[in-house]
Formats: C-alpha cells, structure tokens, sequence
C-alpha cells in the first residue's frame, strides 16, 4: 500500500512536468525526493516488482557456487561419491 501510494505520486508528479503543468500543492513537500527517484530510476526500477523475488532475474551474469559437505570423518564409499559429484556439479567446491 504505502509503495504504491508512492509511486502514483512520482507518476502524477513526472506527468505534470512532462505537460508542462505546475507541480499539484499536495506534492509540493515531497517534490524534491520524488525527483530524485525519477532521476535515479532505471528499466529494471520503472516497472513495480510483487513481494516475491525473481530467483533467476541474474542467472546469466555469474555461475552459481555449490558447496559439498560431508561427515566430519566420511568412510570411503562418502569420500568417492562427494568427488564424482564434484565432477558433476562444474562449479562445486
């Protein structure tokens, strides 16, 4: 609620300097900040996010890390299948 209360003031506010009109009263304090956000806003910010986070909006700018544990002392068999998991898994460690 208050995001969105946000950013219908940044957008009534950049629509009224986009026409050429002057800047509604009840913005009037808050017109400074919303600038900024205007100025500072990008593609990735310009279009309003859901509270659920997009897991592979950066897959493809670094490979994923995988870390393997095992018991503190692993038998021989645990020992052999951590490694060819290493083989299988590129970036595990």
């Amino acid at each position: 609620m208050f995001s969105r209360s946000i950013r219908l003031r940044r957008e009534e506010l950049e629509k009224a300097k986009n026409e050429g009109k002057p800047i509604p009263t009840e913005l009037w304090n808050e017109e400074a900040a919303l600038h900024e956000e205007i100025i500072i806003e990008d593609e990735n910010t310009a279009v309003p996010k859901t509270h659920i986070d997009d897991e592979y909006a950066n897959a493809t700018e670094r490979d994923p890390k995988i870390l393997l544990t095992s018991s503190r002392n692993p038998c021989a068999p645990l020992t052999q299948f951590v490694k060819e998991l290493k083989i299988v898994f590129p970036n595990a460690q």
